[in-house]
């Protein structure tokens, strides 16, 4: 009776140690697999935050191509466009804000900066003085 007892205790061991190594094993792989899913969760991230600049960018984009399109849509001729960008001048537009804005050539951004902005308005002061000096 001894010995079957024996057996049977043996038996009983080493079921209950393939049975702890078949859950061992299973969650190694379960720990694997959740790491994993953790890069590719973080992956996703990362690409969604780029995804989120983007479109930041775009709608950025199409904000300033909207105004652009208001802006041209209220210029009836080319003076318009000229007045618009003078005035601009005058309250401190810089050169390439009138390019971008007015679609004027460099040229024509620099002459109206040149003659109306806010640095044309102090030398044409200083003149105004010089001028009331000598007189």
């Amino acid at each position: 009776m001894n010995s079957g007892l024996l057996l049977l205790s043996i038996g009983l061991t080493a079921l209950v140690g393939s049975l702890c190594t078949l859950l061992y094993t299973k969650l190694r792989t379960l720990l694997e697999n959740s790491n994993s899913q953790a890069q590719k969760i973080s992956q996703l991230e990362s690409l969604l935050a780029q995804i989120v600049e983007l479109q930041a960018a775009t709608q950025h984009c199409v904000s300033e191509l909207g105004t652009e399109i208001q802006l041209r849509e209220v210029y009836q001729s080319a003076d318009d466009r000229h007045q618009i960008a003078i005035k601009d001048a005058k309250e401190g537009k810089s050169h390439a804000e009138l390019v971008r804005l007015h679609g004027l050539s460099a040229d024509e951004a620099a002459l109206i900066v040149a003659l109306h902005g806010n640095g044309a308005m102090a030398a044409h002061d200083q003149g105004a003085n010089r001028y009331r000096t000598e007189a």
